[in-house]
């Protein structure tokens, strides 16, 4: 889900993304691999979920993330060119690392936004609620003089309460939403966390496979809770 208030440093990791996915697309022309990849890229032509009803959402998504992995390793593998295959490799793990800084960033954000709130909740209901209390009594004693300052006084009572219930309202609402993109910005890392890389920095270095890492899948990751 989106989060309020991005600042120009998303844009800067989608620029990195976007230059990541460019890079990779080149590289993949120049090899001579673009097509295959993305047949690889594009799974399964049907999708789990429609061949098998009993395997749920996140099971069929997890599947289909594994196929595409799969595809995309076992292609670059092949590449004979090894200079060429580690510099597809290096533009994957870099393309990974922008994703997952963009996902720090915006549970960054959410927190900052949520201690805002909290901060403001703590400190505007009790200040609006004075600052109304106090106009009252001022324009019953600048309206009715002495006796004004009674009335004033009630009537900046309730009025007090009001306008503090109503911030305190407010600010609650607000403390809710960004809870909400908290809990949302959590569960988008968990759920990224999952999935494993498509190569490891050290693939990228060497261009060689490391010793068990074919074997890793969400699927696996998911079940291991």
């Amino acid at each position: 889900m989106a989060i309020r208030n991005w600042t120009d440093e998303r844009f800067n990791l989608l620029g990195v993304q976007d230059r990541a996915r460019a890079r990779i697309s080149t590289l993949e022309a120049d090899l001579g691999i673009r097509e295959a990849a993305q047949r690889a890229s594009e799974g399964s032509f049907l999708p789990v979920g429609m061949t098998n009803p009993e395997f749920s959402d996140e099971t069929a998504s997890d599947w289909e993330y594994d196929d595409r992995r799969r595809g995309i390793r076992g292609l670059y593998f092949k590449v004979a060119d090894v200079e060429g295959r580690k510099a597809l490799m290096a533009a994957q793990v870099e393309l990974r690392r922008a994703i997952d800084d963009m996902h720090a960033v915006r549970l960054s954000k959410a927190r900052a936004s949520l201690a805002s709130a909290r901060r403001k909740f703590a400190i505007l209901p009790w200040v609006y609620g004075a600052i109304v209390g106090v106009m009252s009594v001022y324009y019953g004693q600048q309206r009715y003089g002495q006796a004004g300052i009674v009335g004033g006084g009630v009537a900046g009572l309730f009025l007090g309460f009001g306008a503090s219930a109503w911030t305190r309202s407010e600010g609650e609402g607000e403390i809710s939403l960004a809870q909400s993109d908290v809990t949302d910005a959590e569960k988008d890392i968990a759920e990224f966390a999952r999935l494993p890389p498509y190569f490891t920095e050290s693939e990228a270095a060497t261009g060689e496979p490391d010793a068990g890492f074919d074997a890793q899948s969400a699927m696996g990751n998911r079940a291991r809770g």
